[in-house]
């Protein structure tokens, strides 16, 4: 039987539903009531890595819809809400409630959809929605998109389809309350819960937070947690087996902020430190692989997007530091680095503010907000 994305909306409804009901001074009672209720949807549905009924990147990327910082959809609020006007043809009175989002305390645009709908809902879905056919569409609607990573815009298949007529043909097969929760999955607004990732993560499979610490993509951590075999007796544990892999970002360790040098040396509690200087640039992970030649340089940001084409100008002095295509060069086959890139003026021997950056590194092709800069 296909995996309905009712079964996720259930456990979305259930998280939220524990929230609302849930006091600041409770919030340990509320973590653990979570992870008890993840426990259990995840072992009632068989949400596994090995499932063969359950897509569970799919899952991973409905339920974390912000991780999913390769799909952009280029839909806002005040978009969406002119196209589910339109695809429910709705009319002024209804328009209206459906806009009251925009007014402080209504709600956001997810409640405010499943209200609207709520009306004229009547009994049971006779064709139900599987989490597949959201995810699908959801990947179409972002390979349309620019500024979604270079993946996604060259491996969905576009038939030419309007993204209107897409999520029209889904929300009229919604519940009310499934339309709300694919409206805030859309917009990547999960504010209302407050729930912890890694029991979701560790309820899958055990393995899957250490996995993602190496590989930072869904399909890449899964991916790689399907093709281990069993250790036997007198192996290595099997998560030694975690190595980096090119073209694959890696997940980047957490940060603590320090307030002051105090505040640092309490952060560090003893423990061993190195210091180097900080640069303020943008954070960039390199990927090298000499097997492809010319296009050796791979790129990603922060965010975890592939970034190659929009740091263009990095690809020359990379290659250049690590003497690729020369006897000396530093490593033989495969390499990759993390750093800051920063803008660096020879005439005034320094590195640049951090805003000259935008300057040279486009987003997508686009220079955004540099018109009125200086040179």
């Amino acid at each position: 039987m296909p995996f309905l994305f009712s079964a996720v909306t259930d456990l979305l409804q259930a998280l939220e539903d524990n929230a609302a009901s849930t006091k600041i001074a409770m919030k340990g009672w509320l973590d653990q009531k979570n992870k008890d209720h993840i426990e259990s949807w995840v072992k009632s549905y068989n949400v596994t890595v090995d499932s063969p009924t359950v897509d569970v990147v799919a899952v991973l990327s409905t339920i974390f819809p912000d991780k999913r910082t390769d799909r952009v959809y280029g839909l806002q609020p005040p978009s969406l809400s002119k196209i589910l006007g339109r695809c429910f043809r709705l009319g002024v009175a209804r328009i209206e409630q459906l806009d009251k989002w925009k007014t402080p305390g209504q709600g956001d645009l997810g409640l405010c959809v499943e209200r609207t709908l709520r009306e004229t809902e009547h009994g049971h879905i006779i064709n139900p929605v599987t989490l597949n056919e959201i995810d699908s569409m959801l990947h179409t609607i972002a390979s349309k998109n620019r500024f979604s990573a270079p993946d996604v815009r060259s491996s969905a298949k576009d038939d030419g389809t309007e993204t209107s007529k897409m999520l029209g043909s889904v929300y009229h097969r919604l519940s009310s309350r499934e339309a709300k929760w694919l409206t805030r999955i859309i917009l990547k607004d999960f504010s209302t819960l407050d729930f912890k990732s890694h029991h979701l993560l560790n309820a899958v499979d055990t393995r899957l937070v250490n996995a993602m610490d190496i590989h930072s993509t869904y399909e890449a951590a899964v991916g790689f947690l399907r093709n281990q075999k069993t250790v036997s007796k007198g192996q290595a544990p099997l998560m030694t087996s975690l190595r980096p892999i090119v073209g694959s970002k890696i997940g980047r360790v957490p940060y603590l902020k320090g307030r002051s040098v105090k505040n640092v040396i309490q952060l560090a509690a003893g423990r061993k430190m190195s210091v180097e200087q900080k640069y303020d640039g943008e954070y960039c992970q390199v990927h090298i692989d000499l097997a492809k030649g010319e296009d050796c340089v791979q790129i990603f940001s922060k965010s975890g997007k592939d970034s190659t084409k929009d740091r263009q100008r990095l690809h020359g002095p990379i290659k250049q530091s690590l003497h690729i295509g020369k006897p000396d060069c530093k490593f033989t086959r495969k390499c990759i680095l993390e750093g800051e890139m920063v803008v660096y003026s020879g005439q005034e021997s320094r590195i640049m503010d951090f805003h000259k950056i935008r300057k040279h590194v486009s987003r997508s092709g686009s220079f955004l907000g540099t018109d009125l800069d200086s040179q």
